[in-house]
């Protein structure tokens, strides 16, 4: 059976619909044995209020010019060792839950890669136990 709340998987994660994510630290088994006992495996000690902003990836394409990675357009460079058909399916979905809605909200063309005011101007404060809501039932 189809879990119809996943919208699309990063890396492992399953992004879902209607849902609630929160920064944690992230376990890695060559931490030293130190961490492993003492920080459960957390090589970055991530410490409250503190925040590192992040945007979306650019990369230099040559010549001066450079490309937003914002994963909406088939070419994006984070689909390039992906299959085809997940790239096609992570696209629909992306397209029907995330693109539609949100540009209907505020503008057609507002997560276009070649939008460079926005994606140069747009970023998120990522904390320890910061909590980010999915809401995907714009209609």
């Amino acid at each position: 059976m189809i879990d119809k709340s996943v919208i699309l998987n990063v890396n492992g994660l399953d992004i879902r619909k209607n849902s609630i994510y929160v920064v944690v630290g992230k376990f890695d088994s060559s931490a030293p044995t130190g961490y492993q006992s003492y920080k459960g495996g957390v090589t970055k000690m991530p410490s409250a209020n503190i925040a590192e902003l992040r945007g979306c990836r650019s990369l230099d394409i040559g010549n001066g010019a450079y490309i937003w990675d914002t994963g909406f357009y088939k070419e994006s460079p984070c689909y390039k060792d992906v299959h085809p058909d997940v790239v096609k399916s992570q696209l629909e979905s992306l397209i029907d839950n995330v693109i539609n809605p949100y540009e209907k909200m505020v503008g057609k063309g507002k997560l276009s890669n070649t939008n460079d005011e926005f994606w140069t101007n747009h970023l998120v404060a990522l904390s320890l136990t910061r909590m980010y809501q999915i809401y995907l039932t714009y209609t």
